[in-house]
């Protein structure tokens, strides 16, 4: 069969590759101080917030066990942030490197076929074909590593001298390894849920995680996922990871294919391989999409394409100068998505990536994604406390009454109880006790039963409640003392004398002149009082004084509750707040870096 159609793809795919490669050589990414500016921000934030950490001793309230949930969250969040800050410059400095060359990123799980497509777009199998094209052209394609994490699995060198990814090995590649291939820089990864080596370098990483740590900061990204197991939960960890950076993204199946039985020249029965039916492509491709769809619902389902290939077929195509096993093998499409990737305006797509970039760091910061913390569950974390808070306010408002008449009730009875008392020591000792002095004695009598009687009634409200210094009390009664009660009672008598008087007539005066003495009667009313004792003045003085002294001690209560409910949650209150308005600002100052793109 002519293999003027498979020559064609490999010219048409280098001559777009070539064209690229000449429209990047002078291309050169400005430093973008925003970027600097995004981190500055951050910083900031990480260091004005441990500025208003309260200090919280002895027993913990559940609202003080969120408030400190809330600040060690915090703490996890800045240390959270601080690392994608270096992951960031890390990813900057890759893109910065590899800007004369539109990266394409390949990765997914182990033994998915990315070393041997890699070899294959690479020209592995082009070289070796039986006739001319476009890769035997070329120079020999540049292979190198970038990030060393396992010694074995990562390049070979054949008899010829050229480099290519390691294939068929037992151990997996551990590394970001790469080639160039004019203007296009196709990167491999370590397989997605390789297992540890004791031998892997010891950076903290798995595989997993170097794997996500650039995905960011390429081009472009193919997913390969196993024909024989696509669509796996694991792998849509991935589509998320994707969706986040808003990362340009193809999702290829690879091993596309199936044995099958023929008859050689001689009538012997072969396995051969053929590419899968239509309609299990199909199926599998529709698979695929709904399991994006099903496990990550706020992905579009149409923002992927799925392409299913065979290597092999490829291979056999070039090999046997099958033009229809090459096209069953869908890598003359791959080919083509790539090609024109490559013919599209890439300068445009290279200085937009950068902002596509750093929107998508900013979003990642402000929004998160599987359960990463963020700023959006910061801000839920402190709202939750401010609610909390504001329902022991509403509930101690709720109990204020019942509080107020529980702890009146208690104290009245102290003080009518006590007042008694007082009136008999002013009976038996014949003292007063004036009304200033009385306040006094109410008011030191009374404070302490106060305290406690109105700490333990909030105390029931308030879970872990510290007992607060009540406001001490001011009374000023106005009932005229206590003092000794009498009844004065007043007699009037006649009061009966004689007193000398001058003779009257003439027989009188002669016995006058012999001695004889005259007197008249007289008599004047008399006024004598009496006192009574009567006790003291007590009922009088309680009727007089108690309503003054309840309106003193309604307000009293009111006015400490009011102090409670608002001092007693001032330090959270304020500490909440203050990060409210940290977080609002920093959500704020973030989202105006972002690019509008």
């Amino acid at each position: 069969m002519d293999n003027g159609y498979i020559a064609g793809t490999a010219k048409e795919f280098i001559d777009k590759l070539n064209r690229m490669k000449d429209q990047l050589s002078a291309f050169s990414g400005e430093t973008d101080t925003r970027r600097d500016e995004v981190f500055m921000a951050l910083n900031n934030f990480a260091n004005a917030s441990k500025k208003v950490i309260p200090q919280i001793e002895g027993d913990q309230s559940n609202i003080q066990k969120a408030m400190l949930a809330a600040v060690d969250e915090l703490n996890d969040s800045i240390d959270v942030w601080n690392k994608h800050v270096e992951l960031n410059k890390k990813g900057t400095k890759f893109m910065k490197e590899h800007e004369k060359s539109l990266m394409i990123m390949i990765f997914g799980a182990v033994k998915s076929g990315k070393s041997s497509l890699g070899n294959f777009i690479a020209g592995k199998i082009f070289l070796e074909a039986n006739f001319d094209n476009a890769y035997k052209h070329l120079e020999p394609t540049k292979f190198g590593t970038i990030d060393v994490k396992r010694s074995t699995g990562g390049l070979q060198t054949d008899d010829k001298g050229n480099q290519w990814f390691s294939e068929g090995v037992l151990d997996t590649t551990g590394n970001i390894q790469f080639f160039t291939l004019a203007g296009m820089r196709w990167i491999d990864s370590p397989g997605t849920g390789a297992i540890a080596k004791d031998t892997d370098k010891q950076d903290g990483r798995t595989m997993d995680q170097m794997v996500k740590e650039y995905i960011p900061y390429t081009d472009m990204c193919i997913f390969l996922q196993n024909s024989g197991e696509p669509g796996l939960q694991e792998d849509m960890q991935f589509i998320k990871l994707l969706d986040k950076e808003n990362q340009t993204a193809l999702v290829v199946i690879s091993k596309s294919d199936e044995p099958d039985e023929d008859e050689d020249e001689d009538g012997n029965i072969i396995t051969c391989w053929r590419a899968k039916t239509a309609d299990a492509r199909k199926d599998q491709e529709e698979y695929v999409l709904s399991q994006i769809k099903e496990t990550c619902p706020e992905v579009s389902a149409n923002k992927y394409a799925v392409l299913p290939i065979s290597t092999y077929l490829a291979q056999q195509g070039i090999n046997y100068n099958d033009e229809e096993a090459y096209k069953s093998s869908n890598l003359d499409k791959l080919m083509q998505i790539i090609g024109d990737k490559a013919s599209e305006d890439v300068i445009a797509f290279k200085e937009r990536k950068p902002k596509i970039n750093i929107n998508a760091f900013i979003t990642g910061i402000l929004h998160g994604s599987d359960n990463e913390i963020c700023v959006d569950t910061l801000v839920e974390k402190f709202n939750g406390i401010k609610k909390n808070i504001d329902g022991c306010k509403a509930k101690l408002e709720k109990k204020r009454s019942s509080i107020k008449r529980n702890v009146e009730r208690e104290v009245e009875l102290i003080i009518k109880k006590n007042l008694r008392l007082w009136g008999k020591e002013v009976e038996e000792n014949r003292t007063k006790l004036t009304d200033t002095e009385i306040s006094k004695r109410i008011i030191k009598l009374v404070m302490p039963v106060l305290s406690q009687s109105l700490n333990e009634a909030i105390g029931n409200v308030i879970e872990s409640y510290r007992e607060q210094t009540i406001m001490p009390m001011a009374l000023e009664i106005s009932g005229g003392g206590l003092q000794k009660k009498v009844k004065k009672i007043e007699h009037t008598y006649d009061n009966v004398y004689y007193e000398e008087r001058d003779p009257d007539g003439f027989f009188e005066h002669v016995a006058s002149f012999f001695g004889k003495t005259y007197y008249a009667r007289r008599v004047k009313q008399e006024k004598v009082s009496e006192t009574i004792d009567m006790g003291s003045n007590i009922n009088e003085f309680v009727e007089k004084v108690l309503p003054t002294i309840k309106n003193v001690l309604e307000s009293h209560i009111d006015e400490n509750i009011d102090r409670i409910k608002d001092t007693y949650f001032a330090p959270q209150e304020q500490y909440v707040e203050s990060m409210q308005v940290q977080l609002q600002n920093l959500r704020d100052k973030l989202e105006s870096f972002k690019y509008a793109l």
